[in-house]
């Protein structure tokens, strides 16, 4: 994932900076929890890959309040990736899994 998210363009609009090994090691340690440490959240993390076991090519995440409000998604695709029509595949794949990922 370093490589995928290694182009400064992607914070454009975000903010930050594309994140060494060292970065993505600590966030991941806290994403993994899958909640926030009050336990008001839940958070699911996927990595995109353009086939099963394949290339990382970005990230989907959802923050999921327990207790009322929206779900919260976000996601990055690497810049190599962009424009190739990745974005509907994940988007249907999402819709199909979310309710059994979310309960």
């Amino acid at each position: 994932m370093v490589d995928v998210l290694s182009n400064p363009r992607l914070y454009v609009f975000t903010g930050g900076e594309p994140p060494d090994e060292a970065e993505l090691r600590r966030r991941y340690a806290v994403q993994t929890r899958g909640c926030s440490t009050d336990g008001s959240q839940r958070w699911l993390n996927l990595i995109v890959a353009l086939e099963p076991g394949g290339q990382a090519i970005g990230y989907v995440q959802a923050t999921i309040p327990q207790s009322s409000g929206p779900t919260e998604i976000a996601w990055v695709i690497g810049e190599l990736w962009q424009g190739r029509g990745t974005r509907v595949p994940l988007r249907n794949f999402w819709r199909t899994n979310f309710d059994a990922w979310a309960s």
